[in-house]
């Protein structure tokens, strides 16, 4: 129950932060140039930090549940 309860919460917020950042904005990188709404640029920017986070999480877990070659043979 606590798990619906926090899922609605985060997206009653997602919507909220979309109605208000309904304002395209332009994003210029290596060349390319995007244009979509500040919403949408703020929730991609967090969910590819996200990913980003998990990745080196993931880096780190796996090399502490490694043995060594020693240890191993």
């Amino acid at each position: 129950m606590p798990l619906i309860i926090a899922l609605v919460a985060v997206t009653v917020f997602s919507v909220i932060v979309a109605l208000q950042n309904a304002a395209l904005v332009t994003v210029k990188f290596l060349g390319w140039q995007f244009e979509n709404t500040l919403a949408t640029m703020i929730l991609l920017s967090f969910a590819l930090g996200a990913i980003a986070g998990l990745l080196v999480a993931l880096r780190f877990m796996v090399n502490k549940n490694r043995a060594p070659s020693a240890v191993r043979q």
